[in-house]
């Protein structure tokens, strides 16, 4: 229950904190404030961290920034800003992929149309079973392959 409770926590100090490397360092500091008030008084519950921590947890990720020193919170801040452009440049690629589809499906009406080629033969009057159709195709492709090779040594 107090895994349970501190991981709720720290899922609401998250919006407080401007990137992952400060959710980080903030789950390190209230591990070890959790810690130090099981160390000192074994039978504490969650309540007593929290106590130690602040009245919110929004508002103990903020007194966690503050004490913070300035090149810290400069570069987390600046990691915080890359997070939300790559995010934002994801979403817009994936926005730009369904449009793409979509137009593709309005342009074509939805069918993808494949040209296909079809040569009918007459056959003459005769009926010819299966096997014999198989033996003349296998003789049509032999001969259009003597062909191409006449063409190609010529």
């Amino acid at each position: 229950m107090f895994d349970k409770n501190l991981n709720s926590y720290l899922r609401a100090a998250n919006t407080a904190l401007p990137c992952g490397a400060a959710r980080i360092a903030f789950a390190r500091y209230v591990n070890e404030v959790a810690q130090d008030v099981l160390r000192n008084a074994p039978g504490a519950d969650f309540a007593a961290v929290t106590e130690q921590l602040g009245p919110t947890p929004r508002q103990a990720a903020e007194d966690f920034m503050e004490s913070q020193p300035p090149e810290t919170l400069a570069r987390w801040e600046a990691e915080g800003h890359r997070q939300k452009r790559t995010v934002i440049l994801a979403v817009g690629l994936a926005i730009a992929a369904l449009a793409a589809a979509l137009a593709f499906f309005v342009v074509t009406k939805g069918i993808l149309i494949v040209n296909t080629e079809t040569t009918y033969t007459d056959l003459g009057e005769q009926q010819y079973t299966p096997e014999d159709l198989d033996e003349l195709a296998n003789q049509v492709i032999e001969q259009s392959k003597k062909e191409h090779e006449n063409d190609e040594n010529s």
